[in-house]
């Protein structure tokens, strides 16, 4: 992405709809076809296995006289609209059995899946978005929570390749018109069922035909609406399960997309509800991403960073999110991110920040932001850039905290000061409970306070002298700043960052 074009995107043309020869023969078919519709029958209220049956056998034969009829007059619609109409009713009727899922296992037996999926295909893209409705009803997550049929229907229409069918539907449906669009909404959602009944479809689904691409194409257009924020909400639950699908989505140049897709809150904030949810759902894909090394250096060459520096310097609702992705793009081996945070004058963004006791004014315009939230994230970057600069860039760093009278220095301890008081209101609970609820009340923010204090005083001899003065001021000692250290580093994995802090400790500590 190139961060000079972002401020003279053009304005999508309007998209025009392409009409079929015999257009208007089939408009009035359609129109025939619902109010033939609007005269079934209605179904039973209570299901049982004689009512599944009877379903399941006119539907059955609604599809065979739609089958036949559409054979022997397929140059006329208005001769087989009736048994358009008789098999749109019977699908429709076939949703009730939603309301019984333990006889889920009878309608495996009456082996009528074949048939109903075969309707994915149909010509009539009304009955095929009928027949998602159907299996969307049918994979409701809400009743997979007591009733072990729905896992079994969904491993059968799995294996009858359903994910295929679903998908390939997908690229018939036209989001200009409602019903389609509807039709579309309901797909997404039965792939959302999917999931929720059987978790490890996630790859499955993921990998299924072309739907990756689609769901690219679509968040990827300019003008917003709810299918964007439900392509967005399911990418997101796929990248969220698996290492795996993050992958996929970066090698479908998904990076690049998602940077594109941001770069529309840079200079306006999104519409309320569903618009700020997709761009908060790119965000966190981009988060997820980020955590894989490699895919870093993609975020960097595609001006990621520049992005995320202007969206702080703009103000507007996407500054909270910019925060929390640099905090995830500086995690772990960070060192050429770190160096062109530096290079690209990101320290002035965040350490003005950084100072900022409060900001009512942001907080009024966006009431979701969070100072505690923003604090941690800030907290975050600045430790791990002091674990990845070099050392000649790490003393601009270390000069920051020197300048205007350590006033840097200052907010530092104070924030220490903030967060132990947090931390020591927790209620004590079970060992793991309370480590949590501690992290839940700000204890990361207050280790990687200290973190920082520990690399300050280690690097800097003229910080080392007046640190414990300083932290005398708030009757802290630096014991109590490596009590809390250590306590992280007994819950950190074995690696570089753990080496690096216990070997810091014990410098200190030898020192005394």
């Amino acid at each position: 992405m190139n961060i000079d074009d972002i401020f003279k995107q053009p304005e999508q043309a309007n998209k025009k709809v392409k009409l079929d020869s015999g257009s208007a023969k089939i408009t009035t078919a359609d129109h025939q076809l619902s109010a033939l519709i609007d005269q079934g029958e209605k179904v039973a209220a209570v299901i049982d296995l004689p009512t599944l049956k009877k379903l399941v056998s006119a539907f059955n034969k609604a599809l065979q006289k739609n089958t036949i009829q559409r054979s022997k007059y397929a140059g006329d619609p208005m001769k087989y609209i009736e048994s358009e109409a008789d098999l749109v009713e019977a699908i429709k009727n076939l949703t009730s059995i939603s309301s019984a899922p333990e006889l889920y296992p009878a309608l495996l037996d009456l082996d009528c899946l074949p048939n109903i999926l075969s309707l994915l295909s149909h010509e009539n893209t009304d009955i095929s978005i009928q027949c998602v409705e159907l299996l969307n009803e049918l994979v409701d997550e809400d009743l997979a929570e007591d009733e072990e049929g729905v896992g079994l229907l969904v491993e059968k229409l799995v294996q009858l390749d359903a994910l295929d069918l679903l998908v390939a539907n997908l690229g018939r449906l036209d989001d200009t018109r409602l019903d389609d669009k509807q039709g579309i909404f309901n797909t997404l959602s039965v792939f959302e069922n999917f999931i929720s009944v059987n978790p490890d479809l996630d790859a499955r689904i993921f990998n299924t035909g072309k739907l990756l691409d689609w769901l690219l194409e679509r968040i990827s257009r300019k003008e917003f609406d709810s299918v964007r924020q439900y392509c967005s909400e399911l990418l997101s639950i796929l990248v969220t399960r698996s290492e795996a699908n993050r992958t996929k989505l970066v090698e479908k140049d998904g990076i690049e997309i998602l940077l594109q897709v941001l770069a529309n809150y840079i200079k306006k904030d999104p519409g309320e509800g569903e618009e700020v949810e997709l761009m908060e759902n790119c965000f966190d894909i981009l988060c997820l991403i980020l955590h894989h090394e490699a895919h870093k250096k993609l975020f960097m060459e595609g001006e990621g960073i520049q992005l995320m520096l202007i969206m702080i310097k703009q103000k507007k609702m996407a500054k909270m999110r910019a925060f929390k992705t640099l905090s995830h793009l500086m995690l772990g081996d960070s060192n050429e991110a770190a160096e062109q945070l530096v290079e690209l004058s990101g320290l002035g963004s965040i350490f003005s920040a950084f100072m900022k006791k409060s900001d009512t004014k942001y907080k009024k315009l966006y009431p979701d932001y969070s100072q505690k939230d923003q604090e941690e994230h800030l907290v975050s970057i600045i430790a791990s850039l002091f674990r990845s600069l070099s050392p000649a860039t790490a003393q601009r760093l270390i000069y920051k905290f020197i300048e205007n009278d350590y006033e840097k220095l200052h907010r530092l301890i104070l924030l220490h000061d903030q967060y132990k008081l947090k931390i020591q209101m927790v209620d004590a609970g079970e060992e793991d409970e309370e480590y949590f609820d501690l992290l839940e009340a700000g204890l990361f923010t207050l280790q990687m306070v200290d973190v920082i204090l520990l690399y300050l005083i280690t690097k800097s001899p003229e910080i080392k002298l007046v640190l414990p003065e300083l932290l005398g001021t708030i009757n802290e000692t630096l014991d109590n700043v490596i009590n809390v250290l250590q306590v992280y580093c007994e819950n950190l994995d074995e690696g570089k960052e753990k080496q690096l802090i216990t070997d810091m400790i014990s410098t200190i500590e030898s020192n005394e």
